[in-house]
């Protein structure tokens, strides 16, 4: 594990000690450029979530499709974002997420991507 993922973990369980979620809220940390293992960014644009995705860092006890540690996308909407630990996140509904995403699946294509651009440059020169 890298000590950016480390200190991940670090402040995640703080954010759990501190902080929980009532009824069907959840809690997320709002990513604004996730970089792939590829080295790929995947941008937002604004305070809208356009993320692919945000990890799940605590569920309140109403919540049952998601779970902690999981990365979720959210429908296009505003969120309230509040800083901790130099960190954004963000307290959304349950009903706002549309899907988890296997972040192993975004590293791969990510990687693939990259693989052909990196071949079609080397096939012009």
């Amino acid at each position: 594990m890298s000590n950016q993922d480390q200190a991940s973990v670090e402040i995640h369980e703080k954010m759990r000690k501190f902080f929980t979620p009532l009824s069907d809220h959840i809690i997320i940390e709002f990513v604004e450029n996730l970089k792939t293992s590829g080295g790929v960014y995947l941008p937002v644009n604004s305070e809208e979530t356009k993320a692919i995705a945000h990890p799940v860092i605590s569920v309140g006890n109403r919540v049952e499709n998601v779970a902690i540690g999981d990365w979720v996308s959210l429908r296009p909407m505003n969120v309230d974002i509040f800083k901790m630990y130099n960190r954004k996140f963000a307290l959304i509904r349950d009903f706002d997420v549309l899907m988890k995403v296997d972040m192993g699946y975004i590293k791969d294509e990510a990687e693939y991507k990259q693989a052909v651009k990196d071949n079609a440059k080397a096939l012009v020169n």
